[in-house]
């Protein structure tokens, strides 16, 4: 829901709580990614997408096709 209401850094702190908990998380892992996308933290989400691409591959092209 934070998310959608753009206020980022609560819902980047969120999943990365359910990171914590569930560290293959692929939505979580996608996610925060594309967070640090929008928050122009480039480097974190270059390190969401290499967990996310042994995880769930296709998860992890789409999550780079924002970053190119």
């Amino acid at each position: 829901a934070y998310r959608l209401l753009k206020r980022y850094d609560e819902s980047l702190a969120s999943y990365v709580r359910v990171l914590e908990i569930a560290p293959n998380n692929a939505d979580a892992m996608y996610y925060a990614g594309l967070i640090n996308i929008v928050k122009g933290n480039r480097t974190a989400a270059q390190a969401y997408y290499d967990k996310l691409k042994s995880v769930n591959p296709e998860r992890a092209a789409k999550l780079l096709s924002y970053m190119n």
